[in-house]
């Protein structure tokens, strides 16, 4: 499995408080049956210029010795959507190590039709894909199904949080909709060992398919 979201990295945002914590959360993930899981701290622009949140996490990182009981981790981000992203040259910097996939995270608000039209841009001007990050916990603004039907026609990928699958109430739309492809990836959002531990293996027991996700054809080779 892929965990695509993901907060383990020590003392880097509201995840993993310490070295331990993060080394509990890789091993748990593992168990779990995660093979590859993505690093995505949380970077928003208005608080944290660019290089110092790049250099705290690769110090962050490196606190973290390699273990064969560790899935594989690839660097990334859940980047806060900020005004004119489309127009951005750093994204290469901050999308999933390896490929062209930019995790976003959109307004916790109804979206304006501006917001949408800079995201569809994106790609058309950067190179780089969005993934909107837990776009199901979107679905209550206005005007949310019109938006995503613009995004996902302009090729914005989106990624699910594993407890969608595992939700009383949610459990049965999120397997309808990720066997209708409407889902690409699926992360746990975990960012601790108590209240958001490691739950890919819940979510994949709701929708055995979650197994098969899989980046290998959105791997590439960055300038």
């Amino acid at each position: 499995m892929i965990d695509f979201h993901s907060h383990f990295l020590p003392n880097m945002d509201d995840g993993s408080r310490s070295l331990e914590e993060s080394c509990a959360m890789l091993r748990e993930s593992a168990r779990q049956g995660v093979t590859v899981m993505v690093a995505t701290p949380h970077f928003y622009p208005a608080r944290e210029a660019l290089e110092a949140f790049l250099r705290r996490r690769s110090e962050a990182f490196e606190r973290i010795e390699a273990d064969d009981g560790f899935p594989k981790i690839l660097l990334g981000a859940e980047v806060a959507y900020f005004h004119g992203i489309s127009r951005c040259d750093c994204l290469d910097r901050l999308s999933t190590e390896g490929t062209k996939l930019l995790l976003l995270e959109m307004p916790f608000e109804p979206w304006t039709n501006t917001v949408v039209d800079d995201v569809c841009s994106i790609e058309k001007l950067t190179g780089f894909t969005p993934v909107l990050a837990h776009y199901e916990r979107y679905r209550k603004f206005s005007g949310f199904a019109g938006h995503m039907s613009v995004l996902r026609s302009a090729g914005v990928l989106v990624q699910s949080n594993a407890e969608y699958f595992t939700g009383r109430l949610s459990s049965r739309r999120a397997v309808k909709s990720l066997a209708a492809g409407e889902i690409d990836f699926v992360g746990s959002d975990c960012h601790n060992m108590s209240s958001r531990a490691p739950n890919m293996a819940a979510a994949a027991k709701k929708a055995p398919k979650i197994t098969e996700i899989d980046i290998s054809a959105y791997l590439t080779i960055k300038s």
